[in-house]
């Protein structure tokens, strides 16, 4: 019988990994460590915008696996995602399976009451970013969140002061260091290679 390494990056238990071959002496083998929960759910433009988080993530910790949990109309934008090693879509099923699972490190980006109750509610060793209390008002997890928390119930300090991008404040509040990254998009052959070769898109929302 096959010595299954379950704790590796690629492996699922319910079909063969990217390699196609035993896990006995397998040269691919990476243990994923940690373990890591991104809850963003909302508006499309928020889940593009915190891809940029990603490479922050894993400069810091290389050998992660890395987790996103968001809605079904925002999973087009993660999919195929080199950076995001698997996305799961905010359904029963979904929320069935998340009873079961233990994440080393949860981060929050969404200051929602959905986003912050399942922020409250999976296993993990430690959350940063934002959860919600009892009485239904959010929170910051961590120290470092305590800024990004403050902006939102402060119009001045969001607006007259603040002179920092929204990927280097959400880098800090969820405790990376930011370094000027770029979205990450992954777009499949046909989308590279039908169409004019300059792409516009508009945010009207």
């Amino acid at each position: 019988m096959s010595n299954y390494q379950t704790d590796c990056r690629e492996f699922t238990g319910y079909r063969p990994c990217r390699h196609h071959r035993s896990c006995d002496g397998c040269p691919h083998y990476e243990r994923a460590t940690p373990r890591v929960l991104l809850i963003n759910l909302d508006a499309l433009g928020d889940v593009l915008r915190t891809t940029a988080l990603l490479p922050a993530i894993r400069r810091q910790h290389p050998a992660a696996h890395i987790t996103w949990l968001t809605r079904g109309r925002a999973a087009e934008l993660l999919e195929g995602n080199p950076l995001i090693d698997e996305v799961l879509t905010l359904d029963l099923e979904t929320e069935i399976i998340l009873r079961s699972r233990h994440f080393d490190l949860l981060l929050c980006a969404d200051k929602s009451q959905v986003a912050g109750a399942l922020a409250m509610q999976i296993q993990a060793a430690e959350r940063r970013g934002f959860g919600m209390e009892s009485t239904g008002a959010i929170l910051p997890l961590n120290t470092e969140a305590s800024h990004l928390y403050a902006m939102g119930l402060n119009d001045t300090l969001k607006f007259h002061t603040n002179l920092r991008t929204e990927q280097d404040l959400l880098a800090e509040a969820l405790g990376f260091a930011h370094q000027a990254d770029g979205y990450t998009l992954a777009l499949r052959e046909d989308e590279r290679s039908t169409g004019p070769r300059r792409r516009v898109g508009f945010n009207t929302g």
